[in-house]
């Protein structure tokens, strides 16, 4: 655009025009739109250099675009007065500029997802109104500077996905309103210091995949009611597992997976009724298997494979144990003896076809699938389960001719009730057609309620080597559609991904 541009008279305060495919340049002049504040043209597939404007804009959001090149080095200057600058999801190259130090009304500062090198600067330490820094999927590197300390109001540091080499800054117990801290996918070196645990407004810490050594503080398990998320899986941790969870405990993702813990887990992760999440895969832990977790009420996905557990696995006394597990994986472990001889996975939201492998399970004695969302015939397979002596698939959406012989001439009608599509005996429903059709049973199951969106398969793996019979089980694996699932992003607080490049997270 050249010196005599101009815009309408309603653009004269704002431009807003997100996820529309126009592939231009940014506009390069705001002649005439001195009263400009803000500037919003996400997801516009624009390209080239990022402009310099000259006017008292609040808000500049190019995020989810295609620029390319550094960001102008005297941004700062020429846009003092920011509030929110996002430049993330871009190809952006180059440092950072000191020169954001000179915008002391900035707020919000996001960078992420572009291939920007370099250290964070020091400088950014005189930005008090900053709440919220997010420079994560990028190439940073070096130390992650003391001088945070400095931002006062900052609320969220998103740090993760980078190649930063330094210590956690013992100042980030100094920042009063921090609830975020999201350095996962770097190099972080030494220990967590028990001075994290003064930071009472935490609720997210994640600092997985990195080179963290030392001993959990004890005070990660009992200092903050709001502290939902706690992730250290992938590094190089010893010791216990702290016993200190409280009955306030808050957490809701509880992920040690990847390190060197002993000893037994504590029963005081009992007092933790909101979790949702826990992994405690591929360290070495002792004992036998926790059946006093099976009350938590939101238990969704328990991990406790490749640990040093024991025993015999016997059925839980619970009435209805962990009721809403969808995944439990428990492989390679050092558990001995037979089967437990019941299963029940009732009053869930369990939805698709009941697998032809459930009749390897040929030592079960009895099995609740009742009140979930079952569709498709019931496998003959099953007549291979030859002690099953309870069956019930109530309550489920189950269609077509009920398997005949075997113990299945010994279940009453309650075991099919509210199946309005099942026919032959027991029920009084007969079948137009006896001839049971072949299916292929899908092995995906959606579990889909308010807070979930999880397709969910069943897997039996028995494992026969080591010391007796090591024994596996993998009721679920989660696939991702369609991007993260909403309960996925609620807990890791994911927005961009890189270009190119993707973290693995577990």
């Amino acid at each position: 655009m050249n010196s005599s541009c101009s815009y309408p008279s309603n653009l004269q305060s704002m431009i807003h025009l997100a996820s529309s495919p126009t592939g231009i340049p940014p506009p390069h002049c705001a002649c005439g739109m001195e009263s400009l504040a803000t500037i919003f043209l996400s997801n516009n597939n624009l390209t080239g250099a990022i402009p310099n404007y000259s006017i008292s804009l609040e808000i500049l959001d190019f995020s989810d675009n295609s620029l390319s090149g550094k960001i102008p080095p005297q941004i700062g200057v020429v846009c003092s007065n920011l509030k929110e600058l996002n430049l993330g999801g871009n190809y952006l190259v180059g440092r950072i500029p000191s020169s954001i130090s000179n915008i002391s009304s900035l707020q919000a500062l996001t960078l992420a997802s572009n291939e920007l090198i370099g250290h964070i600067p020091h400088e950014l330490s005189k930005l008090k109104s900053m709440k919220w820094i997010y420079f994560g999927y990028n190439k940073l590197s070096g130390e992650i500077p003391q001088e945070l300390v400095d931002l006062v109001s900052l609320n969220h540091l998103n740090l993760f996905s980078n190649d930063f080499t330094s210590k956690i800054p013992n100042a980030l117990a100094s920042l009063p309103h921090l609830q975020v801290i999201a350095i996962y996918s770097n190099n972080l070196i030494g220990e967590i210091s028990s001075l994290i645990c003064n930071i009472s407004s935490i609720e997210f810490l994640d600092l997985c995949d990195n080179n963290l050594s030392g001993t959990i503080p004890p005070c990660l398990g009992n200092f903050s009611k709001g502290f939902s998320i706690l992730d250290l899986q992938m590094n190089s941790f010893h010791g216990t597992i702290p016993e200190t969870f409280g009955e306030d405990c808050g957490l809701r993702n509880l992920n040690f997976n990847g390190n060197k813990l002993e000893g037994s887990l504590p029963r005081s992760l009992f007092n933790c009724r909101n979790l949702q999440l826990m992994d405690m895969g591929n360290n070495k832990l002792s004992g036998t298997f926790p059946y006093w977790l099976d009350p938590l009420p939101n238990l969704q996905v328990l991990v406790l494979r490749s640990n040093k557990l024991c025993g015999v696995l016997q059925s839980s006394k619970t009435t209805h144990p962990f009721p809403k597990l969808q995944i439990l994986d428990l492989a390679n472990n050092e558990f001995t003896g037979p089967l437990p001889k019941g299963l029940n996975l009732s009053h869930n939201s369990l939805s698709g076809h009941i697998p032809m492998s459930m009749g390897n399970l040929t030592s079960l004695e009895w099995l609740d699938l009742s009140s979930n969302k079952l569709t498709g015939q019931i496998p003959d397979q099953l007549k291979d389960m030859t002690f099953l002596v309870i069956l019930n698939r109530s309550h489920n959406q189950l269609t077509g001719p009920i398997p005949q012989g075997k113990q299945f001439n010994t279940f009453e009608n309650g075991s099919y009730e509210e199946n309005l599509a099942l026919c032959g005996f027991p029920l009084s429903k007969s079948c137009n057609n006896n001839r049971r059709k072949q299916s292929s049973p899908s092995f995906l199951k959606e579990a889909d309620d308010s807070e979930t969106e999880i397709s969910f398969g069943w897997k039996v793996v028995l494992i026969g080597y080591g010391c007796g019979l090591i024994f596996g089980v993998v009721i679920g694996y989660v696939t991702f559609k369609n991007g993260e699932p909403k309960w996925f992003v609620t807990l890791y607080g994911v927005k961009y991904h890189p270009k190119g490049r993707r973290c693995s997270r577990n």
